[in-house]
């Protein structure tokens, strides 16, 4: 899937997926977290048949790691203290 935003491509043949859950909340939505070759980050939502492709922020990419994909999240952005 493609799509233009702020005048640029995002595409999910050429970025890495890097995490994917779904999200019960929300009528079952599959969300996929994409990164492009320039460290860009975005979002594939899939509910029943409707895509959509959103862009995120590095904090919020670690807000949804840091609660659902600890590892994933120090595989990305490195080590973090323990408690």
């Amino acid at each position: 899937m493609k799509a233009i935003i702020d005048n640029k491509l995002y595409d999910t043949d050429k970025a890495e997926m890097t995490y994917e859950y779904t999200e019960a909340e929300s009528c079952a939505a599959n969300i996929k977290i994409y990164k492009t070759s320039k460290d860009n980050y975005f979002q594939e939502i899939s509910v029943f048949a409707s895509n959509t492709l959103n862009t995120l922020s590095v904090d919020q990419v670690k807000e949804v790691l840091s609660k659902r994909a600890p590892d994933k999240y120090i595989e990305l952005f490195g080590e973090v203290e323990e408690a």
